[in-house]
């Protein structure tokens, strides 16, 4: 791949952080786990830490510019097809909870009686339409969602600064360490940001394990800034609501900017829009490859009838997107897909280039 089709690292960090915020504003912490304030303001800490954790293995597969397929490539030749498919149906799989988030952020905190069904299935054809247009129009496009989101929640966070209140934070670890752990954890594996690494190096022109840590301290501090800040302005009224950064926009709503609700929400639809097309870009490209698949029309379009099989299987109520949410899916999912599988691959590549090795001397 030539680097005028490539993307830049900026870039690819602008789609990642894209990507994972769509998950932090529709987060709805594990039901059985305490959120307190106190636990929001210093949530970046275990985020940070058990990204950088899971994300080790991923470093060791792509530190020679290699992807994760090349290395299964050594092991077995049916082996890179087998990790190809797995990959492509849990991206999928994470993009299609993702949506049913939404839609359920949607007819819960804005339009409470409305059907949007319809309107799913309109967003999941845009989303085929710009996954087909690559990664390189997705980063382009994400790279100016950034700036603008960036913008519109300061200016969010400055109109409602007024009703900020010291006295409505309280001090971490009120209820235990363990809570902040569990949620920490749980904001780190719902997105598919780490995995992707694994495959998506070709496409990237420049070093991206070196950025990767700085996207993850600037993303954890733009959280719990976020977080402590919505905490600091809601008080007790903020922890009876499941999306708590829209509430910061409904009370922005009585400052200067009347419209903060509709622009954000324009936004986040925008957000969740590329972040779709972009789980369904990267799983079909690399089917596309691997399979070298001629007919690259008819995968994307199966990808999107993949999401919306899983989006239509999540949302026909609230007690089975919740009970997927609290079953701990998604945290095994990151845990073995971007931590177990990927060093399993690596430890078995080593391996084997030493027993080669030995063999070649034992020749000679």
């Amino acid at each position: 791949m030539t680097n005028s089709k490539k993307i830049s690292v900026f870039q690819l960090y602008a789609v990642f952080f894209i990507s994972r915020v769509t998950a932090f504003f529709t987060f709805i912490a594990p039901s059985d786990t305490p959120f307190s304030p106190g636990d929001r303001m210093i949530l970046f800490i275990p985020f940070f830490l058990f990204s950088a954790l899971f994300s080790l293995p991923v470093f060791l597969v792509t530190k020679d510019g290699k992807t994760l397929p090349d290395l299964a490539g050594n092991l077995s030749p049916f082996l890179p097809k087998i990790l190809t498919l797995v990959y492509f149906i849990a991206v999928l799989w994470n993009a299609g909870v993702s949506i049913a988030k939404f839609e359920f952020f949607m007819t819960t905190a804005m339009f409470s009686e409305a059907i949007l069904f319809p309107f799913t299935a309109l967003f999941l054809i845009a989303c085929v339409y710009i996954a087909m247009k690559q990664t390189q129009s997705i980063a382009r496009c994400c790279t100016i969602l950034l700036v603008l989101l960036l913008v519109s929640v300061t200016a969010i966070m400055i109109s409602t600064i007024k009703e900020f209140d010291v006295n409505n934070l309280t001090l971490p670890l009120g209820e235990g360490i363990f809570p902040l752990l569990k949620n920490g954890f749980s904001a780190a594996a719902r997105t598919p940001e780490t995995a992707a690494l694994l495959f998506i190096k070709p496409e990237v022109n420049g070093k991206t394990n070196r950025a990767y840590f700085l996207w993850l301290a600037l993303f954890g501090l733009f959280g719990s800034i976020a977080l402590g800040f919505i905490a600091g302005v809601t008080g007790r009224f903020g922890d009876n609501q499941t999306f708590q950064l829209y509430t910061l926009t409904v009370l922005a709503k009585f400052g200067p900017f009347e419209k903060a609700d509709d622009i954000l929400s324009g936004l986040w639809v925008l957000c969740s829009l590329f972040r779709t097309a972009f789980c369904i870009s990267f799983a079909a490209k690399n089917i596309e490859m691997t399979f070298a698949v001629k007919n690259k029309y008819m995968i994307y379009f199966l990808s999107g009838f993949i999401v919306f099989s899983f989006y239509y299987i999540l949302s026909r109520s609230v007690g089975t997107l919740s009970g997927v949410l609290a079953s701990g899916i998604n945290e095994l999912l990151f845990a073995v897909l971007t931590g177990a599988v990927p060093f399993i691959v690596f430890a078995a590549f080593v391996m084997k280039k030493k027993t080669n090795k030995k063999e070649g001397a034992l020749r000679i």
